[in-house]
């Protein structure tokens, strides 16, 4: 409940048309680019995935700062 408390204000209406790179879609949208919030994230991911996640066993060392929540609700859509 914390991300939907926390994104609540600030969802945005969004209307994608299909393309052919990019599926259709029709939902409320919160989008941020912030490394702060991915930092967080990844603290609290740290616990609950492996030392390392390729075959090169390479350490994971943060997630990516494009943040983006996505609510849908009756009549929304995602998909060709």
């Amino acid at each position: 409940h914390e991300w939907i408390d926390f994104a609540a204000p600030h969802w945005e209406m969004t209307q994608q048309r299909a393309t052919r790179y990019m599926a259709h879609r029709e939902c409320y949208r919160y989008a941020q680019d912030s490394w702060m919030t991915a930092q967080e994230i990844f603290a609290r991911l740290q616990t609950l995935c492996p030392a390392s996640l390729d075959l090169l066993q390479i350490p994971a060392k943060s997630c990516n700062p494009n943040i983006r929540l996505y609510k849908y609700t009756k009549g929304h859509s995602f998909g060709k």
